[in-house]
């Protein structure tokens, strides 16, 4: 019997288990967990191949319902093992150039698919919310002060509760966005991270892309600027929804102000402990540095410096 389907097997099985880990463990370092659920997924679609990835991914759906019932599944299919398949799928696709070597999918296109599913799908609910006559961040802010409630009673947590209801207004505004962007990124930064060990073992089916040269799509540009122009007319639905995809539509540049990073770094002899760092820095720092990085990918546009930091050797 051939290996492959029990190792797909297993990596389902792990990645379900991190799954459902908070459920059973509820603390800060099982939380963690949630953010590496996409990871084993990965590592058996980029060594394996998409017929194990979708092994994997039923085999851990299944789990997860097992654990958790039918709507956990349903979660776990819809935001985890579908988006991950699709990714798999389009990531080990190739062709032969003109001068007849192999080109590979572009991550940029990639980035482009995830960032336009995403947006697409914080549009929907948008819309199928506003459409149905309800209101959507005051329906945000109604949950969140209930879950509240349940703090104030104890004198040790009624403080912490306190300081929390002063994030209700910003949940209610962007939590849709909030939600998207963790999403985009999460998967992200998985699949970077499960085709980078792969690589480095020479057990991935494709090479790995340089993230220096990442570029985000032309659309994503424009689609940034009309959701921006939604934002600032005012109007209840529209504002709302601009508000909350404007955030999503800006991680491609995010994306790319890491990539300008990586081109900094490489004129340099000490770029491993350089990247380190700044890696060390926007891992602390969170949502703060995210700002900066973004507005360095929005610069890039027209400032180009890969472009002349190109032929520059380390110093």
């Amino acid at each position: 019997m051939s290996k492959t389907p029990v190792i797909a097997l297993v990596g389902g099985v792990a990645s379900a288990l991190l799954f459902v880990a908070l459920l059973f463990f509820p603390s800060p370092a099982t939380m963690l967990f949630i953010y590496m659920v996409p990871l084993p997924l990965f590592l058996i679609g980029f060594s394996q191949g998409l017929a194990s990835a979708a092994i994997a991914a039923g085999s851990a759906t299944l789990v997860a319902g097992g654990f958790g019932g039918l709507t956990l599944a349903l979660i776990f299919g819809i935001v985890i093992a579908l988006p991950v398949l699709f990714i798999v799928r389009q990531a080990l696709l190739s062709r032969t150039g003109p001068d007849g070597t192999t080109e590979w999918y572009p991550p940029g296109l990639l980035l482009g698919w995830l960032t336009g599913l995403a947006a697409a799908a914080l549009a929907l609910v948008v819309l199928v919310q506003w459409g149905g006559g309800g209101d959507l961040p005051d329906a945000i802010r109604a949950r969140f002060q209930e879950g509240l409630t349940q703090f104030q009673g104890d004198p040790d947590t009624a403080a912490v509760a306190a300081r929390l209801e002063m994030w209700g207004d910003v949940l209610a505004n962007f939590l849709p966005a909030i939600l998207a962007c963790v999403w985009l990124v999460v998967l992200s930064l998985n699949a970077i991270v499960a085709q980078g060990a792969l690589a480095r073992g020479a057990h991935a089916k494709r090479p790995s892309p340089r993230l220096s040269s990442i570029e985000a799509p032309g659309w994503v540009m424009y689609a940034l600027a009309a959701a921006l122009l939604a934002w600032v007319t005012g109007l209840d639905g529209l504002e709302f929804l601009g508000q909350n995809l404007a955030p999503v539509l800006a991680i491609p540049f995010f994306f790319v102000g890491l990539a300008v990073v990586h081109s900094f770094a490489r004129r340099f002899s000490g770029r491993a402990l350089i990247l380190a760092a700044f890696y060390m820095i926007l891992i602390l720092l969170g949502f703060l540095a995210m700002l900066p990085v973004t507005a360095i990918g929005f610069a890039e546009t027209w400032t180009q410096f890969r472009r002349r930091w190109a032929g520059a050797e380390p110093v």
